[in-house]
């Protein structure tokens, strides 16, 4: 297959981006051109047309007040097309699922998205408790566990057809709008078609897809019972992160604006946007766990057998913490620590289950792509094929957990179903660490509380997140949780970002865990909408110094110096600055000011001392050096600092015994033998000069003989101000490389 077509693709939105839309267009033209009949082509230039009529109206001076939405329309125009183009050329022998499904669903013309839901209705209707019950011929049929199987059967094909149908227009629209709100289909399928609506939507954005999902969200968004309300918005809002380039059409700004007047609309759009920006932090857990937490949990296993105790229960938690001798051991090996962490992430909201489970999707249920989004129930076919008496209170526990992810759930139950009973009821124990209370969590679901709506969130971010980094062909799928979410770049949402009242705290979730890209962009963001601050402009200048931006990050650091004068933190980050750009004469003068306001920090006079030295200035290191090594006489770095001004300043007999202390009492440096092989080469003493830089390259470091002599010739200038004859310094080299 021919992949200049992607590069033309990125290109093409590129441009768009870019306000482009004549070289985008023309783009579209060059792909068209790959098909005989030239129909995409003509439609290129049909919107070419149109276009070149705008921008001749505009360049004569006419007025026209729908200019903008008429550019917005164009811009839909040239994608839709680009897309329809781009899906042609893939269809015809790309390998990926996606296609490979569409192929399928071809060979059966009359299984029409419309087909399968009025099949999928009349079957749940035959299927109703009361109609079951009562009707002697379905009786006299099919069991309804097989029925259950066909119904689950079909559910998956109306997953597949709405995934691969594109665009989804007329009657097929209409059926899925049907079903969306339809009192005759459960949660569960219509859970399953958000879903299907949404990986859709990631192949090719199709607005009459985006459209329903903005009518599930304002259909239940009251429905304080039904968790449809904020998958759909979560939905909504991937899909309005993956195209930032696609315009908001009349019918689809009606929608957001009837969304934004719904009374859960902040609380959803704050839990939505939250939740997807955690799983940024995922990787960290998942490495936390793996590298972490569990071998130092493996590693204290002997100490628990010392004690006589059941090391198999080790991993339950809850009950080292009850048994004060298991938390001493928790507590010596800093166990407990990590521990606490974990729980404290959880409590946040953090994904700490991935690593546990990201082993236990190898089940063949897992190569069915509509079950990654599937909710967990008992009624479920495959849990009731189960053992009754072992399925029944797994799967009981299960529904009313609200710990683990719909995915999560059927990797646990598939798990405990092929263990012998001893691991089963071990893994038990390990699930119940977190006192889970299923006497509670039943009664809360039997009273149908109202749903924790940050809760459903989490753990339809926490399914998606697992389908597109487990499924065993995710890498087919463009990952959507690699993007960057900045709500500010989404057109139709960043009004909203006052409203939210949370944009400082997801720009704070991203620097507190070192996100510092993420973070930047979200905290320049905020500068705009907020009014100056000292700590926004330290935030941002802190995150421009970590991405190597040292110049930017000085401007900003002089910003918050603007407002905060006193600020000893920006004043250090304004000379560390200075000191990597080479500006040590403004650098000395902004660690002098330092010192002023905070006397006698260590940290901050060997700072001012190295600005001192690069400028020459070793008058006024010397005295500093003396007072910190005065109180702190075993400060090698202060040590080794003092030697160099002793030896810049010919001061041999000092710079002699401080340097053969530093070799004899710390750690030697390569640095610290070179600067005793200057001191002999000066001497005359070219021999113990020559053994001293050789020695340079045993001291600790991985340093090589060419490394040792690009030093000395560095420093020539000590060496002849030294009194050193140059002239020998070419045989001092091979020497030392020899």
């Amino acid at each position: 297959m021919d992949k200049t077509y992607k590069t033309l693709r990125s290109q093409a939105i590129g441009h768009i981006r870019n306000h482009r839309l004549k070289s985008a267009i023309n783009i579209v033209k060059q792909l068209g051109e790959k098909f005989p009949t030239k129909d995409y082509v003509r439609q290129a230039n049909s919107i070419l047309d149109d276009y070149n009529r705008l921008l001749d109206h505009f360049e004569t001076g006419g007025t026209d007040p729908g200019r903008v939405k008429s550019y917005e329309s164009f811009v839909n125009r040239t994608l839709q097309l680009l897309d329809v183009v781009t899906r042609r050329i893939e269809m015809v022998d790309n390998p990926s699922q996606f296609y490979n499904v569409y192929r399928f669903e071809a060979t059966r013309p009359d299984d029409t998205v419309a087909a399968l839901i009025e099949q999928y209705l009349k079957m749940s209707d035959e299927m109703s408790i009361f109609n079951f019950l009562t009707s002697d011929e379905l009786s006299e049929q099919t069991p309804y566990g097989e029925k259950l199987k066909k119904r689950e059967a079909l559910e998956r094909r109306i997953f597949n057809r709405i995934w691969v149908t594109f665009p989804l227009v007329s009657d097929n629209y209409d059926a899925v709008a049907k079903l969306l709100t339809s009192d005759e289909a459960g949660y569960a399928v219509k859970h399953l078609v958000v879903s299907a609506l949404l990986l859709s939507l990631f192949k090719f954005y199709d607005e009459n897809k985006l459209a329903l999902l903005f009518d599930v969200y304002n259909r239940y968004a009251g429905d304080d019972k039904s968790a449809l309300g904020p998958v759909s918005l979560t939905a909504i809002l991937l899909i309005m992160f993956q195209y930032p380039e696609r315009p908001m059409s009349d019918a689809l700004t009606l929608r957001l604006g009837q969304a934004s007047e719904q009374p859960a609309w902040v609380g959803d759009l704050r839990n939505s946007y939250a939740e997807i920006v955690r799983t940024r932090d995922t990787e960290r857990i998942n490495r936390k766990m793996t590298d972490d937490v569990i071998p130092e949990l493996l590693k204290i296993r002997p100490d628990i057998a010392k004690r006589h105790l059941d090391a198999s229960q080790m991993a339950d938690i809850s009950e080292l913490e009850e048994n004060p001798e298991w938390m001493e051991v928790l507590e010596k090996s800093g166990v407990a620590d990590r521990l606490k962490e974990m729980t404290e992430i959880q409590e946040e909201g953090g994904d700490v289950f991935m690593s546990t489970f990201s082993n236990l999707k190898n089940y063949t249920f897992f190569n069915e792509i509509s079950n990654w989004f599937l909710p967990f129930t008992a009624e479920y076919s495959g849990v009731t094929a189960e053992n009754k008496e072992v399925a029944e209170p797994i799967a009981d526990m299960l529904v009313v957990s609200p710990f683990l992810c719909n995915s999560d759930k059927f990797s646990f139950f598939y798990s405990l179903m092929k263990v012998p009973e001893s691991q089963r009821s071990f893994m038990l124990s390990q699930f119940k660490t977190y006192n889970v209370n299923l006497a509670e969590l039943r009664s809360a679901a039997l009273n149908e509380t109202v749903v924790d709506r940050r809760n459903v969130v989490n753990k339809y971010v926490q399914d998606l997140y697992r389908f597109f980094n487990l499924y065993s062909r995710h890498n087919e799928f463009d990952n959507p949780f690699k993007m960057r979410f900045n709500i500010f770049n989404v057109e139709g949402l960043k009004e909203w970002i006052k409203a939210m009242d949370n944009a400082q705290m997801i720009a704070e979730f991203y620097f507190n865990h070192k996100y510092y890209g993420e973070a930047l962009e979200m905290f320049r963001a905020i500068e705009k909408t907020m009014p100056p601050s000292a700590e926004l402009y330290q935030k941002i200048g802190f995150c421009l110094q970590k991405g190597g931006e040292i110049e930017a990050a000085l401007e900003y650091y002089r910003r918050a110096e603007l407002i905060d004068s006193r600020s000893v933190w920006t004043l250090k980050r304004i000379g560390g600055c200075l000191m990597i750009l080479g500006q040590f004469r403004e650098a000395a003068e902004c660690f002098e000011r330092i010192d002023s306001l905070q006397p006698d920090s260590k940290n901050v006079i060997l700072n001012l001392v190295n600005c001192y030295i690069e400028i020459h200035e070793y008058g006024k290191a010397s005295p500093l050096l003396h007072k910190i090594l005065y109180f702190s006489p075993d400060d090698a770095k202060a040590l080794r600092m003092l030697a160099w001004v002793q030896l810049a300043t010919g001061d041999y007999k000092n710079a002699t015994a401080n340097y053969e202390r530093l070799v004899s009492e710390f750690t030697a440096t390569p640095t610290d033998y070179i600067r005793l092989g200057h001191i002999a080469y000066m001497k005359g003493n070219v021999t113990e000069a020559i053994k001293k830089y050789r020695l340079a390259m045993t001291a600790g470091e991985d340093v090589k003989s060419d490394e040792v002599t690009r030093r000395i010739e560095n420093e020539v200038d000590i060496l002849e101000n030294g009194g050193a004859d140059i002239a020998l310094l070419p045989f001092v080299i091979e020497a030392v490389e020899r």
